[in-house]
């Protein structure tokens, strides 16, 4: 993958921006459309990332209209997925909604299943704040299921505290504990890998804590502290950082429940 994807799945935000608009502007002077609008979506997913929703929402509509002028796309579910995953960051559950099963449906049809992998966890992550945990874990399942048979196995995390989480919450300890076990490695390392990063680690803080777990400080220190890495390359940019930090609601969770006081 590209310097700016590579950066985007290991969660440095600030260097996935500056790759992105560098092969931006780089793809637009020459012309080459279909690779900038390639960058465009890794700078909008990125700005997402960090809490700047309007000017994420503009680069996905930009794209949007620009492989709607193409027949047959095969980009189109990528911008829907993006879009969801914007709403969903920004609370806007039904909007979301629309735009993630429009996405699914385009994947399925072109049987790309990382396409689908990742629309599936986001689906889960909406049904859960919709407080439709059944479904929730049903999309969690479907997207764990789909990441082995990719063998993505630095994927795996994710899926497993989403199942953990949909378990905890329908009231069976048991199996949340059992979902979250072998995540825990990586949780505790703090090598959680993906798009958002903050939001996994703050939902096993919650199971974890829940389920009375030891290890559940030393994720929430995890979790803090990936916060604070980001944060710290932001600091030239004061309105950015304080979006950053209070206007992404799990990084603000985090830093307050570690006791993170300095940022806040």
């Amino acid at each position: 993958g590209s310097l700016a994807t590579i950066s985007l799945d290991q969660g440095i935000l600030k260097q996935a921006e500056r790759y992105s608009r560098q092969q931006l502007e780089v793809y637009e002077q020459a012309g080459m459309l279909e690779n900038a609008a390639g960058s465009r979506h890794n700078l909008a997913l990125t700005l997402s990332l960090l809490g700047q929703y309007q000017q994420a929402r503009r680069l996905f509509q930009i794209n949007l209209a620009f492989w709607r002028s193409y027949h047959t796309d095969p980009h189109m579910p990528m911008v829907r997925e993006g879009l969801g995953y914007l709403y969903l960051q920004q609370g806007k559950l039904s909007v979301a909604g629309n735009h993630l099963h429009a996405a699914l449906r385009l994947y399925e049809q072109m049987d790309d299943l990382d396409g689908m992998a990742y629309t599936h966890l986001y689906l889960g992550h909406l049904t859960g704040k919709m407080e439709q945990w059944r479904k929730a874990d049903k999309h969690y399942h479907e997207s764990l299921r789909l990441r082995q048979t990719l063998q993505h196995t630095y994927l795996l995390c994710q899926c497993q505290v989403g199942l953990a989480q949909a378990a905890w919450q329908q009231g069976n300890t048991e199996a949340a504990i059992a979902h979250i076990q072998p995540a825990l490695p990586v949780l505790t390392a703090g090598k959680v890998m993906g798009e958002d990063i903050a939001y996994t680690y703050w939902a096993a803080y919650q199971v974890l804590t829940a389920v009375n777990n030891r290890q559940a400080k030393a994720v929430l220190n995890q979790g803090a502290a990936y916060v604070r890495r980001q944060a710290a390359a932001l600091t030239d940019d004061p309105a950015v950082l304080h979006t950053f930090v209070h206007g992404v609601a799990t990084h603000q969770s985090l830093l307050q429940a570690a006791g993170e006081v300095t940022l806040l």
